[in-house]
């Protein structure tokens, strides 16, 4: 699991040697593609918060209940009513954070891989990342298999590299 403050395409070997701001407009792009998908997670997200946020407020309701019911020490202490404060603060950021991040990161997760699978070669499953276009055409370094990036529905973008002119001999 990540921390909120990482960035989550570190975890992909093949974009280690592109700079943040290339791997975020990766991100970009394979997002960008999936706008059915982008609004289901995010109704999911905001269906998992509500239950979260719904469920953490009836527990504490209900725990602090029978607190105060059963535990007359603690209703004496000065300091019971923020402690609960702070008790349902701490618990009900975990539960936004459980609610909230870790399905979008998997999502993100499964959406890079999916794009850097379409990044590969055909013939043996390189990673053309970064790799030079040349008249709409790269080629493979590991097994030489020339290919065209418009027949297989991918653009200079999605490949982390810019349209070379062809190079004289």
């Amino acid at each position: 699991m990540r921390l909120p403050v990482s960035k989550i395409y570190r975890a992909f070997p093949e974009l280690d040697r592109f700079s943040d701001a290339e791997c975020d407009r990766f991100v970009q792009l394979a997002v960008k593609d999936r706008p059915f998908q982008t609004a289901l997670v995010t109704i999911g997200i905001l269906a998992l918060l509500t239950i979260a946020m719904v469920g953490g407020l009836t527990f504490f309701l209900g725990l602090f209940s029978v607190l105060d019911t059963y535990a007359k020490p603690l209703r004496q202490l000065d300091m019971w009513p923020a402690a609960q404060i702070l008790l349902i603060a701490v618990v009900l950021t975990a539960l936004v954070y459980l609610a909230a991040f870790l399905p979008r990161d998997k999502w993100i997760r499964s959406v890079i891989a999916n794009r850097l699978r379409s990044t590969r070669c055909l013939s043996c499953n390189y990673s053309l990342l970064g790799l030079d276009i040349r008249q709409g055409m790269v080629e493979c370094p590991e097994c030489g298999c020339r290919s065209s990036i418009a027949d297989r529905g991918l653009t200079a973008e999605d490949l982390l590299a810019t349209d070379q002119a062809p190079t004289a001999p």
